[in-house]
């Protein structure tokens, strides 16, 4: 059965971003932005291709529902309710709804930013449906390496989703870490990380500001929305940033999705379910200009995934040798009797005079048959790949060539580490491409 890596980049936040403004109108629960929640409804998974299982998972995720991260969620709106409240500039309206907002802070202002009950249960959710649908990598033995960035909450949801996974597949290992190397895999755009890229990220293509494509878009929103709360709802707004108030009111309204029954308030009569779908699609705007100049800091993350999947696949034999019962060592002895083998006949001949540089030509045509087997997926392992490095070694001191030394700095490191080199063509190349120079350099063909 041959192996495939299944890479899920999972993110709540993105949701909404895919919806369509209809869709939106069809179901405001659709329209939360930041704080839309799992969707769990019944997904079809996409088969993978005739011949090939999934053995590994590269799962991007959010944390869980939480309580809202700022408290200017709330405070944006109430300091503007209560300051028009001294003017007298309230409606009847805007004096319940800061009565309203005021009892929510009550409820929830000790809690900002914290994972809520429900993001706990959606870690267990995930990770025993993933466990479920692909029991192939979590088999005995199995390792899960977990990271999380620094907020309290992601790592609770990711000490949420390893606790479920643990309870599912109880013969696996799990390692869960947090640091600022984690940082790079998780969340590289934090201000405070050191090992953050930089770089130029993409410019945004459109010319709009946030605010001047509320202007176009949703004008008359102080008019429709602020005009129920105060008398005189410019009077009211002054010299504030309603983009600002706008994005806040926003977030106050799609929050309540994420909050426990006690803490939840219902402020969905802020606007209609037309003026929430209006001000879903200026928040879907104001991230992405947020959002877009992410791009250099956040590469961290897709190279974590690739180099994590690249160090997978490069023990995908010795991994499906174990996976398929062939844990007797027979490939293993074969590959150091072919190894050994050659090592003796390449010792043969690097014992040649160094004036006929015979051992250079043949050690040549013995590397190309390496690289032969390597292409084809043989049985080529490190042992095969430490004789490459002997070799190399052997020329150098033989024969006092430096392209020799070049090969072995090169490649000293990962070998040392086990890695299976002349699995990766690369690395194949390089080694031929280099004795080839060494042999041309003296003369031997």
């Amino acid at each position: 059965m041959k192996k495939l890596i299944f890479t899920l980049i999972l993110s709540i936040s993105g949701l909404s971003c895919l919806a369509q403004p209809e869709v939106v109108l069809g179901d405001p629960f659709k329209s939360s932005g930041l704080d839309n929640i799992y969707d769990f409804d019944a997904q079809i998974c996409t088969a993978a291709p005739k011949g090939y299982e999934a053995f590994y998972i590269s799962h991007y995720g959010r944390h869980g529902s939480r309580y809202p991260y700022t408290a200017t969620v709330a405070t944006a709106l109430l300091d503007l309710l209560h300051e028009a409240e001294g003017k007298e500039n309230l409606s009847e309206y805007g004096s319940g709804l800061m009565a309203r907002v005021e009892l929510f802070m009550e409820k929830a202002g000790n809690h900002i930013g914290e994972l809520t009950d429900l993001g706990r249960q959606q870690q267990y959710r995930l990770a025993g449906e993933m466990a479920e649908r692909y029991p192939q990598a979590f088999r005995k033995g199995a390792v899960v390496t977990a990271q999380a960035s620094s907020s309290p909450r992601s790592i609770l949801s990711m000490a949420s989703f390893c606790t479920a996974l643990a309870r599912k597949c109880p013969s696996i290992r799990i390692d869960q870490f947090q640091g600022f190397a984690e940082t790079q895999a998780t969340a590289p755009n934090m201000g405070r990380n050191p090992l953050r890229i930089k770089g130029p990220g993409l410019g945004n293509p459109y010319r709009e500001s946030p605010a001047e494509f509320m202007q176009r878009r949703f004008p008359e929103f102080t008019e429709t929305v602020l005009g129920k709360m105060f008398r005189d709802p410019y009077a009211a707004l002054g010299d504030r940033d309603v983009q600002y108030l706008m994005d806040h009111i926003y977030m106050l309204i799609g929050g309540m999705n994420s909050l426990p029954d006690g803490v939840r308030m219902d402020f969905s009569d802020i606007a209609t379910p037309e003026t929430l779908a209006r001000m879903w699609e200026l928040d879907n705007y104001q991230r992405f200009c947020e959002y877009i100049v992410y791009t250099a800091s956040c590469c961290s993350v897709f190279k974590d995934i690739i180099e994590r999947a690249d160090a997978r696949l490069a023990l995908l034999d010795s991994a499906a040798g174990k996976l398929e019962g062939r844990a007797d060592g027979r490939a293993e002895r074969r590959a150091e009797g072919r190894a050994e083998g050659l090592r003796r006949e390449l010792g043969e001949h690097l014992l040649e005079g160094a004036e006929s540089h015979g051992a250079l030509v043949e050690v040549l045509r013995r590397l190309r048959r390496l690289k032969a087997d390597a292409a084809l997926h043989e049985i080529v392992d490190t042992v095969a790949a430490r004789l490459v490095l002997i070799v190399a070694l052997s020329v150098q001191g033989r024969h006092q060539l430096h392209g020799a030394s070049g090969v072995a700095v090169v490649f000293r490191c990962e070998l040392g580490h086990g890695l299976d080199v002349l699995h990766q063509r690369r690395h194949v190349k390089g080694i031929a491409d280099a004795l080839e120079n060494i042999a041309a350099a003296r003369g031997g063909g």
